[in-house]
């Protein structure tokens, strides 16, 4: 009998434990975690006709890509049990709903039912079974195009904080919803067909803090004000209304919303940003201004605010003189703390460049990721006393000028990945810059692996070895470009071993006995050296053409010959226009020549692999040996092999500066000028677009 007792008593336990078990066991299509309560069911198990039972310990429950059509209280049992915090049933082909559905559910305060095409009566319905707690609601893709004022009951909403409607097919909207919803904080209107939304509820005790009308079909910004000027909305913190139809704004738009801090206008069609539009909304803290698709001018005072701090403009076609039609407007923003350029193409001379960036003075973080930016000016970094970030990330920087970071002591991390850097002396980063910085990122850049690297290879291990310095991802993505591929933590020269190395050394060492008469030869020829150099290229070229099976191939439409004097206005008036509006590719020696090629190599090749030759003519061009001998190069193409040579004169050269082959270029060839003035300008892209797309058998 004793026996018997004990036996009974172990099988109770079996059971109990098997019990335990089974209520902590999670479901094989679910996945569940214990620490934060939640399960997440059908997600990738999609079409499962019945709910998944949970363990008990889950508080919050999301049942998706099922197939119950029909939802009711009996198949919602099974989590019953579970007093469950938050309920989601989303994209679960439901299409019926019955009334007392959620009626053992009192604990709940946020219900999803997105994704599933209910008809509003019995969603209406079903809403009477839920709980006083509910606090956020989600409605999102259900198909509605109208959403009734008494959808919930006045007793069901007095707690609700939030509502997602996105992704429906609203046409309109009415704030009178809010009525019986006094504690809403958040509306998400986004992704509908909105084109007119109507203010009528007036509470001042309305507690709206963000309003979401993304992605929607307005053409103007709604009208948040009262006719005596006060605000509809006086807790209204954040407002998006990106990627609609709004063409125009002013100072009306917002000027009532003395609560707001964010405002997101991304991807609209504003041609301009007037003066004063975000001027009297005292805590505007962030705005949001990107793909502008038709952005056009930016008025002096668009950006007055004495509260604005990030100012978001990336993504937007192309910063211009053109569109500021007084002084940049970024001064007036006199608490500026972080502005964003990435991916605006910035299309300045060197000299607008810093009058704007000299606008900067409360900036911490400036991004120019991606702008397309050459050439940094030379003191203007020391002059921004509080910057901190720098982020120079995928440009065409190859150098700058020793006075860019001369003097600047506050910056603490340049990022300078992905841009054309080859080498770096001590003349890049005087002392007073690396004493400070403590974060650069130079990775993906193209380092030229010889002696001349030795001086930052030597900086570079001591700062790690220090740890004064982090140099951002290294030593992942440092490499060599020439020795190809080579990782740059592979190259450490020394001092001793670049000496030996050295072909100027050892050439002196010995040599140095005819030093004389090298000097001496060097007189001799200094007056002819481009006459001869020339002629030593130009036979060995023709020679090497000849050759078999030397077809050259055409990769440039346009070769451009300049001087670096020119280049600004180069980049500005000519290349931006045949570039961007006629759709050619040019080559630009500063741009285009292959590093570590002799330079006359890379003129005769490229002149070979272009299609036409522009010659942009001026005094410092004609003063440009390198220019003089481009000239002959040209004019040899043209009578041989009958290459097409347009010449653009910026300025008229004067004679002392005048030498004989430019002389027989322009009694050969008819030129374009250039002049100042809006009519004369379109004057000069019209003739030069008419000779560009001209073929050469008509020319």
């Amino acid at each position: 009998m004793h026996f018997l007792f004990i036996f009974v008593s172990i099988i109770a336990v079996v059971y109990a434990l098997v019990d335990v078990a089974a209520s902590t066991r999670c479901a094989w299509s679910c996945k569940c975690h214990r620490k934060t309560r939640i399960a997440y069911c059908g997600k990738y198990k999609p079409g499962i006709k019945t709910i998944p039972v949970p363990p008990t310990y889950i508080r919050h429950y999301t049942f998706s890509n099922g197939n119950i059509p029909v939802l009711n209280r009996t198949m919602l049992a099974p989590l019953s049990n579970h007093s469950l915090v938050s309920l989601a049933l989303i994209n679960d082909s439901i299409v019926v709903l019955t009334q007392d559905v959620f009626t053992d559910f009192p604990e709940l305060s946020s219900l999803d039912l997105s994704g599933n095409k209910i008809p509003m009566t019995l969603l209406k319905a079903a809403f009477m079974s839920v709980g006083y707690k509910l606090k956020n609601l989600m409605l999102s893709g259900m198909n509605m195009d109208v959403i009734p004022d008494d959808l919930l009951e006045n007793n069901k909403t007095a707690n609700i904080k939030k509502i997602i409607l996105s992704h429906n097919k609203l046409t309109s909207f009415n704030d009178s919803f809010f009525v019986l919803m006094p504690e809403l904080e958040t509306l998400d209107l986004s992704y509908n067909q909105i084109s007119s939304y109507h203010s009528d509820y007036r509470d001042e005790n309305h507690n709206l803090r963000k309003l979401q009308l993304g992605h929607n079909w307005l053409t103007e910004i709604p009208n948040f004000c009262w006719p005596n000027g006060t605000t509809r909305y006086h807790r209204l913190q954040g407002l998006y209304v990106d990627n609609n139809l709004v063409h125009k704004l002013h100072r009306l738009s917002f000027h009532c919303l003395s609560t707001v801090q964010k405002i997101s206008l991304n991807g609209n069609l504003m041609r301009v940003l007037e003066n004063n539009t975000f001027s009297e909304l005292p805590r505007l803290f962030t705005l949001q201004l990107t793909h502008l698709p038709q952005l056009r001018m930016m008025e002096e005072l668009a950006f007055n605010s004495t509260s604005l701090y990030k100012l978001d403009l990336s993504g937007n076609s192309r910063l211009t003189f053109e569109m500021f039609p007084g002084h940049f407007p970024f001064i007036w923003a006199t608490n500026l703390g972080e502005l964003n350029l990435q991916d605006t193409r910035i299309m300045l001379t060197l000299s607008s460049f810093r009058s704007m960036l000299l606008q900067l003075k409360s900036v911490k973080h400036l991004n120019l990721q991606r702008t397309e930016i050459s050439k940094l000016p030379r003191r203007t970094l020391s002059h921004l006393p509080l910057l901190r970030i720098l982020d120079l990330q995928g440009n065409y920087l190859a150098t700058w000028y020793p006075e860019t970071f001369s003097n600047v002591t506050q910056l603490e991390y340049v990022n300078l990945d992905g841009n054309r850097i080859s080498i770096i002396n001590e003349r890049s980063f005087p002392i007073e810059f690396r004493s400070h910085i403590k974060k650069i990122n130079l990775g993906n850049n193209d380092f030229l692996c010889t002696c001349a690297l030795l001086w930052f290879r030597t900086w570079m291990k001591q700062a790690i070895t220090n740890k004064t310095i982090r140099f951002v991802n290294y030593p992942n993505r440092y490499y060599c470009k020439n020795p190809y591929h080579q990782r740059l933590e592979h190259y450490n020269p020394t001092a001793e071993s670049c000496k030996v190395k050295n072909p100027y050394v050892v050439a002196y060492v010995s040599s140095g006995t005819f030093v004389v008469v090298v000097v001496v030869a060097a007189l001799v020829v200094y007056y002819n050296r481009w006459n001869i150099r020339y002629f030593m290229y130009t036979m060995r070229r023709r020679r090497y053409r000849q050759l078999p099976g030397r077809e050259v191939e055409i990769k440039f439409d346009v070769f451009v010959s300049f001087d670096s004097e020119d280049s600004d206005w180069l980049m500005e008036e000519v290349a931006n226009f045949l570039e961007n509006d006629l759709n050619l590719k040019l080559c630009i020696h500063e741009r285009d020549f292959q590093g570590g090629k002799m330079i006359i190599d890379n003129i005769m090749d490229c002149m070979d692999q272009s299609e036409k030759i522009i010659m942009i003519v001026s005094n410092n061009f004609a003063r440009s040996n390198w220019c003089q001998c481009e000239v002959k190069m040209a004019l040899n193409q043209q009578f041989e092999i009958h290459k097409d040579v347009i010449v653009v004169i910026r300025e008229m050269v004067d004679r002392k500066y005048m030498f004989k082959s430019l002389k027989a270029l322009l009694a050969t060839t008819t030129y374009i000028e250039w002049k100042e003035g809006e009519r004369a300008k379109q004057v000069f892209r019209n003739r030069l677009q008419e000779v560009m797309t001209r073929k050469n058998d008509e020319q």
